[in-house]
């Protein structure tokens, strides 16, 4: 049986399957070993399976004062 797991946090990047998810969290960085199925999509969370487990991502809340990166703010 696979392990389930409850992230707060974001992708990094769309859900492919056979790739990796990339995961961004408060603090902390996750990279799964590779989507085998997307089981749920929804505003709010999305539901995936791997090869070793199950995730779901809720998506964190982005402040709507959030700063923009300075990388973006040179290129505008």
């Amino acid at each position: 049986m696979k392990v389930n797991k409850y992230i707060i946090g974001r992708l990094l990047a769309p859900l492919k399957v056979g790739m990796r998810a990339e995961i961004r969290c408060d603090r902390c960085y996750i990279q799964t070993s590779p989507v085998m199925k997307i089981l749920e999509q929804t505003p709010k969370h999305i539901r995936f399976e791997t090869i070793n487990s199950i995730y779901q991502v809720s998506y964190m809340p982005i402040a709507e004062n959030a700063a923009v990166m300075p990388l973006l703010k040179l290129c505008a």
